[in-house]
């Protein structure tokens, strides 16, 4: 957790940013499912898409 804590602090996004990130870089996950029911949730979504390197 403390990873992921500094993580989002040094690229200024949410947690859950990081972790859906991760999940993105992941060559054997195709497509995760998340969802969001807030306005800062959906943020957090496309802000994971701008950490991966394709």
């Amino acid at each position: 957790r403390r990873a992921v804590d500094e993580l989002s602090a040094m690229h200024d996004v949410q947690p859950a940013s990081v972790a859906i990130a991760w999940l993105l870089a992941q060559p054997n996950i195709d497509a995760p499912i998340a969802s969001a029911t807030s306005e800062s949730q959906f943020a957090a979504l496309f802000a994971a898409d701008e950490l991966v390197e394709r």
